[in-house]
C-alpha cells in the first residue's frame, strides 16, 4: 500500500532521525568503523597489488606464447579472469571508502550539532541519507555509513 506523507511531517520525522543519530552516533560510530575495518582487513582473496602481478606474469607468458605461436586461449582466459577479480575487488573496496567518507562527514555533523537539529537541511540530507522508506506507523532512515534510524509516525 502506498502512503502519502505531508511534507512538514516528513521534515519533521528527519529532523528527529538526525537527532537520534546524533544522540547515538559516538559508539555507534566506532562500532561501524571496526566492523568495516574487520571486513577490510577479513577479506578473503588476493589483494589489488597481487593481481596486479599476478596480470603482469599472465601477460608475459602470453607474449612469450603468442612468439612462439603456441596456443594462447587458456592464458587469454586467465587474464579475463583476473581482471574481472580486480574489477570486485576495486568494487568492494570503493565501497568501503565511501561509507568510511560519509562516517567522517556524520562524524563532522555530530561535532557541528552536539545538542540537536532544530531545522530540516536538505542538503544534509543529500550528503548523508542514502534514502527514506516511509511503513504504515514510521520512517526508517538508511544513511550513507550504513546506520539505520527508525522514526515512529
Amino acid at each position: 500500500m502506498i502512503r502519502n506523507v505531508k511534507e512538514p511531517l516528513l521534515k519533521e520525522a528527519t529532523v528527529e532521525a538526525f537527532n537520534q543519530l546524533i544522540e547515538g552516533h559516538e559508539l555507534a560510530s566506532k562500532q561501524i568503523k571496526a566492523n568495516i575495518m574487520k571486513v577490510i582487513k577479513n577479506s578473503k582473496g588476493p589483494t589489488l597489488d597481487q593481481i596486479d602481478q599476478q596480470l603482469e606474469e599472465v601477460q608475459m607468458k602470453l607474449i612469450q606464447a603468442a612468439n612462439q605461436r603456441q596456443d594462447c586461449d587458456a592464458l587469454t582466459q586467465q587474464i579475463m579472469d583476473l581482471r574481472k577479480q580486480k574489477e570486485k575487488v576495486q568494487s568492494r573496496e570503493t565501497n568501503q571508502q565511501a561509507k568510511l567518507h560519509s562516517m567522517d562527514e556524520i562524524n563532522e555533523l555530530v561535532d557541528l550539532h552536539k545538542y540537536g537539529l532544530v531545522d530540516f537541511d536538505a542538503q544534509l540530507v543529500r550528503r548523508l541519507v542514502e534514502k527514506i522508506t516511509i511503513f504504515q506507523r514510521y520512517m526508517e532512515f538508511t544513511f550513507k555509513d550504513g546506520e539505520v534510524i527508525r522514526v515512529n509516525m
